[in-house]
């Protein structure tokens, strides 16, 4: 017989379906209390299984996202942490300190792989992954980004800025990974070649830039000042021209986001608004107002059809990003929001607070059931489960076609996968191969915990 799962998959045991299922739209799932100071970023796990956050209090923690337990602590860290960030295939971790260091953590097991030891005693203030994974960014108030591989730690290319003394607030990878663009306090942004370290463009501004994001398409820039300019800017990524300056709030930009189809650029301002306009003309569509104290961050759904904003008053907002209509107000902490990240199904979002928490919330009913249609596939069950070494799977009508049923690990990815026939009620089951531990077995859309001893 194998060996009992350990404490970890113990806890795992609450790892249900729950993940998929929504209570009230607008209330809270999981308080995630491990914490002892504020937190400063929240970051959910590109299968949305996982979720991991950042603190002053020099950890980072990875939590269940379905169950809301705390799996592990990432502890190396001398310093608070600013900023973490899942690989794109989920294996990994990577957290940014104001300790001067980067470090590349094991997702499965919270082990550090390696170090980026680059920018002295300077703080790194944001790290982010390229878009297939081998190369990491990091961002400092040393005045220089630097390109890491992702691999083994190894320095590529130092991004620094020549001017007068100022240090990176914020970057941003293009979609396609082949540069990076840099918002400086220097009232700059640089886009820069990703393969070459060379710069490409230098977009001027007036006064310091804080924020920056990709146009989805890889061919715009949108960039949001302080409370010099007060404006966000679109710009050409291939020519460096200004193409818009969006004009309407009072006090500095905070965030700036492109909708997921391109159409749309949402920003924050400590103004207490977020504000839509149109990527293609530069208008306002939707002012959103309702906070009582500054916005931090605005944040698209995963389909475009709803925002979130962070607030200093201590709440999140949903909005209607159609109507500009406020959907709900997410209330229970008890300090400022820092930052607010939908889930990659849209169906809950995270918010991390100077509480000394993060939440997640419900946003929308995941359990509504489309309308059947006559080529549904059937629910199902499994027993027994926990299992040995077999489990049937039993099914509540028969299968309508061929389909596969697949085991996957706590990350989501395939362990292994076994082709069901049409006309089943009841298929069994035989997983003597794989070690002890949780795991979910996926049948089309539906997903059933396993647990294996």
């Amino acid at each position: 017989m194998k060996r009992f799962f350990t404490l970890i998959f113990l806890l795992g045991l609450v790892l249900t379906v729950g993940m998929l299922k929504s209570g009230v739209p607008g209330t809270e799932q999981f308080n995630l209390g491990g914490h002892t100071s504020v937190v400063n970023d929240v970051n959910w796990s590109p299968n949305g299984l996982l979720l991991a956050t950042a603190s002053d209090d020099n950890t980072a923690i990875i939590w269940s996202a379905a169950s809301g337990t705390k799996l592990f602590s990432l502890i190396g860290h001398t310093k608070m942490i600013l900023a973490v960030q899942w690989s794109p295939d989920g294996t990994k971790i990577a957290t940014a300190s104001d300790d001067g260091t980067a470090i590349i953590w094991s997702a499965t097991s919270g082990t550090k792989l390696f170090s980026l030891n680059g920018h002295g005693m300077w703080g790194v203030s944001d790290i982010q992954w390229s878009p297939d994974g081998s190369k990491v960014a990091t961002a400092s108030y040393d005045n220089t980004a630097i390109i890491w591989s992702a691999t083994n730690g190894t320095k590529l290319f130092t991004l620094t800025f020549s001017g007068f003394s100022s240090f990176y607030l914020a970057f941003k990878w293009s979609p396609d990974g082949t540069k990076v663009v840099t918002a400086n306090d220097d009232r700059t942004t640089i886009i820069w070649s990703a393969t070459s370290g060379t710069k490409l463009f230098t977009l001027e501004h007036t006064d310091r830039i804080r924020v920056v994001d990709w146009s989805p398409d890889g061919s715009k820039v949108a960039t949001g000042s302080g409370d010099g300019e007060r404006t966000a800017s679109i710009w050409s990524a291939t020519s460096g021209t200004k193409l818009f300056t969006l004009s309407g709030h009072n006090m500095e930009i905070t965030s700036v986001h492109w909708s997921p189809d391109g159409s749309k650029v949402a920003t924050s301002s400590l103004d207490q608004t977020a504000i839509i306009w149109s990527a293609t003309s530069g208008t306002k569509l939707l002012t959103l107002t309702g906070s009582y104290k500054y916005l931090l961050d605005v944040e698209w759904s995963p389909d475009g059809s709803k925002v979130a904003t962070a607030s200093g008053d201590s709440t999140a907002k949903i909005w209607s990003a159609t109507s500009g209509a406020k959907l709900f107000t997410l209330s229970g902490h008890t300090g400022p929001l820092t930052t607010v990240q939908w889930s990659p199904d849209g169906s809950k979002v995270a918010t991390a607070s100077s509480d000394f928490t993060a939440k997640i919330w419900y946003v929308t009913d995941a359990d509504g059931v489309e309308e059947e249609s006559p080529h549904s596939q059937p629910n199902f069950t499994l027993f027994p489960n926990p299992t040995d070494n077999t489990f049937t799977v039993k099914f509540e009508k028969e299968t309508i076609v061929p389909t596969s049923l697949r085991i996957n690990n706590l990350l989501g990815q395939s362990v292994t996968t076994y082709d069901i026939p049409v006309g089943v009620m009841e298929w069994s089951v035989h997983v003597g191969g794989l070690s002890a531990g949780m795991y979910h077995v996926q049948f089309n859309s539906s997903i059933r915990p396993l647990v294996v001893y």
